[in-house]
């Protein structure tokens, strides 16, 4: 299959350049595929928009690619939104140049590459003759020296070949970042949030491209955490992805049953079930069942993980990615020692969320306190062999058990109400926000139901009982 493409596209080529190396058939057909067939947006990161000779279809592609790195949905009425926000002028009849370029895609998504080859190849040829010709034209002016030409063939010629990026200018750089101010504003982008009121006014959500570490010691509510932030997305409509190096299928499923039925998560750990309780986990599971959250349990590499996120975003949605948890994670490469393996999980997490444009959550073990003492907050430097855990991360939050009331991180507010937390099943935590690459740090003070896997906001309205 690899040599038909690679015949079908020099035979495009050769044909093209009896056109001024121009072929608009294939620009059409790779814009319409782009438009048309999810699975063809992994090649948009490989295009810039001088790759297109046609001024309609550098402006349609220009629009493809921001719509894909702000997530949005790529389709034919997005597209023409899109164009109109970026060059009113130029798009004013830039709808009939769509569907034209709809018609021209082809049915599968096999001719992406060969058509995207084309399409790059023709614009190398053209930029080459362009440079050929600047070249000829300073030769045979005396005021360019041999020197000053030759050192200009030399860098224009190599980035023929390696120019694979795209500078943004500042303009567009601003227009970007304005028109997605404009959609927030406008409540077309929805941040992502933990669901818990006091903590979201502090963080103000997960965003796209960035890299959130969950840090805290063995027990403490982690997990419980993560799965908390996949159920409060899912619920809100966002596609959740789970990647879980922790838990089985049936552990995570039991997990979740509890959260949306109230039933103690032991009952269901032994299967000491009441006959009332049938009810509820029937209406539970239809509950859950609507969300649109799913799992990976056997994937064992980031590389994997990579790989699976990238076949599930060209042939779906993925909103948030979560990561239980990151030391847990292997990698195809191998390291003489465990503190760089973390270090490369890290970094390709964090690669994950950059180039798939979707807020990754990674939770993180920290170092069990030392010498029987009293466990206080974690710091960054606790991070369980932490590698550059530190340096990748966006955001950083750690998540604390205070040992009693006098706890310096317990709330003073909430001092008279410690011990009646306990008594009524709440664990007592602090959220320490000890990094926020776009923000303050700070700590907030929660309460956890573990045997219904649930956080709450505390309410000091004047009562003791817990916000939902």
């Amino acid at each position: 299959m690899a040599n038909e493409v690679s015949d079908y596209v020099q035979r495009e080529i050769e044909k093209s350049a009896q056109t001024d190396f121009v072929n608009q058939e294939a620009e059409e057909g790779l814009l319409g595929l782009f438009m048309l067939r999810t699975k063809a947006a992994y090649a948009i990161a490989e295009m810039v928009p001088e790759d297109f000779y046609y001024p309609e279809h550098q402006l349609i592609f220009r629009a493809i690619k921001r719509l894909n790195a702000e997530g949005t949905g790529i389709s034919l009425i997005t597209v023409d939104e899109m164009t109109n926000h970026i060059n009113p002028q130029l798009a004013k009849d830039i709808a009939t140049v769509i569907a034209q370029c709809a018609a021209s895609a082809p049915p599968s998504t096999w001719h992406v590459d060969g058509y995207k080859n084309i399409v790059k190849e023709l614009a190398v040829r053209r930029r080459a003759i362009s440079l050929i010709g600047e070249i000829q034209t300073q030769l045979q002016d005396p005021s360019h020296t041999v020197n000053e030409i030759v050192d200009k063939l030399r860098t224009e010629a190599g980035d023929l070949v390696l120019a694979k990026h795209n500078w943004v200018s500042m303009s567009d750089l601003m227009l970007n970042t304005f028109s997605w101010l404009e959609r927030r504003v406008k409540g077309e982008l929805a941040s992502i949030t933990t669901g818990i009121p006091n903590v979201d006014r502090l963080i103000g959500g997960f965003f796209p491209g960035e890299l959130t570490v969950v840090g805290a010691r063995p027990g403490v509510g982690k997990s419980i955490f993560g799965m908390n932030i996949t159920l409060k997305a899912a619920e809100k409509g966002f596609v959740a992805g789970v990647c879980s190096r922790e838990m089985a299928d049936i552990q995570y499923g039991q997990r979740i049953l509890s959260y949306e039925t109230g039933i103690n998560g032991m009952k269901l750990r032994k299967a000491e079930l009441e006959p009332e309780d049938w009810d509820l986990l029937s209406d539970g599971m239809v509950e859950a069942s609507n969300l649109p959250a799913e799992f990976l349990f056997d994937v064992k590499t980031v590389e994997d993980l990579r790989a699976e996120v990238q076949v599930k975003l060209a042939s779906g949605k993925l909103d948030i990615l979560i990561v239980d948890y990151l030391q847990l994670m292997k990698t195809a490469q191998r390291f003489k020692e465990d503190r760089l393996r973390v270090g490369h999980i890290s970094q390709a997490l964090k690669d994950i969320a950059k180039d798939f444009n979707i807020p990754v959550i990674a939770l993180a073990q920290v170092k069990r306190y030392a010498g029987g003492a009293r466990a206080k907050m974690p710091t960054l430097e606790d991070l369980k062999d932490s590698g550059s855990i530190e340096q990748d991360a966006d955001n950083v939050i750690f998540i604390h058990n205070p040992y009693d009331s006098e706890d310096e991180y317990v709330d003073p507010r909430d001092k008279p109400y410690f011990e009646g937390f306990a008594e009524r099943g709440y664990t007592y935590l602090c959220l320490g926000i000890a990094k926020q690459r776009q923000g303050t740090t700070g700590k907030v003070c929660v309460l956890c139901d573990e045997s219904k896997m649930r956080y709450y906001a505390i309410d000091r309205s004047g009562t003791e009982a817990p916000l939902t």
